[in-house]
């Protein structure tokens, strides 16, 4: 699964395709499922979109759909009321972020989006390909073992707002979280 603008995909998107091709990619089924948005000044347009589209084919990448939240109104009123609930509630004024409740409620539409396809996979993965730069730390064996050993387990792999994968359950999961919103932390800690 794949979130956000198409802000930089070009210096981005290719580039960690190539980075995570032997760990990700390489001998599986990949399908990609992307939710964005048709803002400007995210770098949407129909010619960015057909080459973003083209660049995953290029890496045999299957794009099961790219959704847009302009055209997903149905959804538009609880992420109003996550987002006030969140802007009323977060007391931390360092690091408090108008869109950070929109952003975990969108992984969770983008999940639901995703599961309503019916698809059975090994392990979900949620990357932020077009917008950050992945760079492995560790040679390829080390990363594909410590992805393979998510499948089976109740085991996370994530960089904190990069990356997640682990089984459907564990992604299902960590992603509800998102539905409604629920912040404590000022309160608890």
């Amino acid at each position: 699964m794949v979130f956000g603008q198409f802000r930089s995909y070009k210096a981005n998107l290719e580039k960690n395709l190539k980075d995570i091709y032997e760990t990700f990619i390489k001998n599986n089924i990949i399908d990609v499922y992307i939710l964005t948005d048709k803002k400007s000044s995210g770098n949407y347009s129909k010619e960015n979109e057909n080459e973003i589209i083209n660049i995953f084919k290029k890496y045999n990448c299957n794009i099961v759909f790219i959704k847009y939240w302009e055209d997903l109104p149905q959804y538009h009123h609880q992420e109003t009321i996550n987002n006030l609930q969140y802007m009323a509630n977060c007391k931390h004024t360092k690091g408090k972020n108008n869109f950070t409740s929109n952003l975990w409620y969108r992984r969770y539409i983008l999940n639901e989006l995703k599961n309503d396809y019916k698809k059975k996979y090994d392990l979900d993965m949620f990357i932020r390909l077009f917008d950050i730069k992945l760079k492995p730390l560790k040679n390829d064996i080390i990363i594909k073992d410590q992805i393979l050993s998510c499948i089976n387990t109740p085991k996370l792999l994530m960089s904190i707002d990069t990356i997640f994968i682990g089984n459907k359950t564990v992604i299902d999961n960590l992603f509800s979280f998102g539905k409604e919103f629920n912040l404590y932390h000022d309160d608890i800690w």
